[in-house]
């Protein structure tokens, strides 16, 4: 079946609507989707983001249409995560050159992400063009946010915490257009696709960590974000970086860490926080790497030799 037998209500119908629902019981949300308008109120603080991936941009025209799904919601989800916010709902912009077999299978990745983050689909706007290759996904995620994580607020003595493996969605980017796959670059490649920002961190990663952000662009670039908004330097030990087993196997250990400090696209979180948090950080089995200390803002090694002046580039650049 193709999109051109059936009309944009009807798509929305079938492959949007009728999803398993968290918080639409909440009294905050007045009108659900099927209206014009989405209405709510809260009293709580809202944490809002939006993002856009654009086909041969952000994922290939190849790409699996289940996994691009997933990883459109994950990767705005991992936003409102890095402000401490937990996820309440979000809007789905879409327009498509597909056809519907492609838009069934996209819906089942979204809809799976939205039940592992628990975050409710409300509302938004389904379109087809008919240029080719030309498909844009826009998400807008909403959280509650009782108390928001800035980029500013680490102090110096912070330690330097990062959640999960990193590296490995930049590892898989030379993957994505392979067809032959060992079982360590389908882990790097599952990676990529279906990344598990750590929801499950909250609300105790919003009480404790003095500043955040999701790791995007690459663990440089973005920790280099905390550095300029706290007026701190940030000293790494790269050795202590979180490395799957896969990318260890599949790369020499030099190759395998410069995935890790540049690769992005892992959507964990970086974040700081004092370090009388010791044991609720090895409780979670989250990896220090490091402190902020006083000096030029700058990432440096142990025997303070800048990190970033070895790099040509310190992560994704988006223009």
């Amino acid at each position: 079946m193709t999109s051109t037998t059936s009309g944009e209500f009807e798509l929305i119908a079938r492959y949007f609507q009728n999803w398993p629902s968290f918080h639409t019981s909440n009294t905050s949300i007045q009108i659900p989707n099927g209206d014009d308008c989405l209405v709510f109120k809260s009293e709580s603080p809202i944490a809002i983001s939006v993002d856009t991936l654009v086909e041969n941009v952000h994922f290939l025209s190849s790409s699996p249409a289940h996994g691009v799904g997933y990883r459109a919601l994950a990767s705005s989800v991992s936003d409102l995560i890095a402000m401490g916010a937990k996820p309440i709902f979000f809007t789905l912009a879409i327009t498509f050159c597909k056809d519907e077999v492609w838009l069934e299978q996209f819906s089942q990745g979204l809809k799976q992400a939205a039940q592992d983050f628990k975050i409710d689909l409300l509302g938004g706007d389904t379109t087809k063009t008919k240029l080719k290759n030309a498909s844009v996904i826009t998400i807008q995620v909403h959280g509650e946010c009782e108390t928001p994580i800035q980029r500013k607020g680490a102090k110096a003595g912070d330690l330097i915490c990062v959640t999960g493996n990193i590296g490995n969605a930049g590892a898989a980017v030379e993957l994505l257009e392979q067809t032959e796959l060992n079982e360590d670059q389908h882990a790097l490649l599952n990676s990529f696709y279906y990344p598990k920002p750590p929801a499950h961190l909250l609300p105790e990663l919003a009480n404790k960590a003095t500043s955040a952000i999701d790791i995007s662009d690459g663990l440089l670039q973005d920790l280099l974000h905390l550095c300029r908004h706290s007026q701190l330097q940030a000293c790494l030990e790269v050795d202590h970086l979180p490395l799957s087993s896969a990318i260890k196997n599949e790369h020499d250990h030099k190759q395998a860490q410069k995935f890790a400090l540049t690769g992005g696209d892992d959507y964990q979180v970086c974040f700081t926080i004092d370090a009388k948090h010791q044991q609720w950080i090895e409780d979670n089995h989250i990896t220090v790497i490091g402190n902020m200390q006083t000096g030029l803002v700058d990432i440096v090694d142990t025997k303070s030799e800048s990190i970033t002046a070895q790099f040509s580039k310190l992560g994704y650049q988006h223009f």
